[in-house]
């Protein structure tokens, strides 16, 4: 997990990450604690965007809504 500090520290104020592998698991599992985590970023104001190769677009829309991210 990035450490929130260490992005403040170098100026980061967005996110791009990926869903597959990253975000979930290859079970497609959304850790609570990287729920936890995104809503930290967004309370320190760092943008989160998510991106997937996938055609499936109701998995991306699932973590989209459980993360709290616009979905398109």
């Amino acid at each position: 997990m990035i450490k929130i500090e260490f992005l403040k520290e170098n100026e980061i104020n967005a996110l791009i990450l990926d869903v597959d592998n990253t975000l979930i698991d290859f079970d497609k599992n959304l850790a609570e604690e990287t729920i936890k985590w995104a809503e930290n970023l967004k309370k320190q104001g760092i943008k989160l965007y998510i991106l997937s190769n996938s055609n499936k677009k109701e998995k991306v829309k699932t973590v989209a809504e459980k993360l709290n991210v616009e979905y398109e």
